[in-house]
């Protein structure tokens, strides 16, 4: 946890040889921690986009997460080796994971482009083979021909 800590200098209290401290007085914050998480697993799994979860174990899964896991709302990756701090602990597979997540959902990168027929080129779309609908004359409704030409579909008023 390097960043997180520093030399503790002569005017502190644990400035025996060598002693380190910590960089935020964490104590100080402590009326906010729960405040903190409260929620913050269901606003995780409501977020409408892409999501990835970077933990070092499941056992750190509460519940929402565990079912959201379960239903796919988020890819999890689980790194083992690393501590708390995944980012200090393992960094190039903590960048390696960031990478494939944001090029499988193109994040960062151009708009994938479409490629559309030249000017003065007709495009070529599906054209149906044959006729769809064929008029019965000898009962007034439309029936299908090919393979379902004894089923008619339905007349759209009453008399004629």
């Amino acid at each position: 946890l390097p960043s997180q800590l520093k030399q503790a200098d002569s005017r502190e209290a644990a400035a025996a040889a060598g002693a380190l401290m910590w960089r935020t007085p964490l104590a100080a914050s402590r009326p906010h921690w729960e405040g903190w998480y409260r929620g913050l697993s269901d606003t995780f799994l409501s977020l409408p986009v892409p999501k990835m979860l970077l933990l070092a174990g499941t056992d750190r899964l509460d519940k929402p997460l565990t079912i959201g896991q379960m239903q796919g709302k988020f890819q999890l990756v689980l790194m083992p080796t690393a501590g708390h701090a995944i980012q200090e602990d393992e960094p190039a597979k903590t960048s390696e994971h960031l990478q494939q997540f944001l090029h499988r959902f193109r994040i960062g990168e151009p708009p994938m482009v479409i490629p559309r027929a030249p000017p003065g080129v007709r495009p070529v779309l599906p054209v149906a083979a044959g006729q769809l609908f064929v008029r019965d004359s000898t009962v007034g409704g439309a029936s299908s021909s090919g393979a379902n030409a004894s089923r008619q579909a339905p007349s759209t008023s009453a008399t004629r």
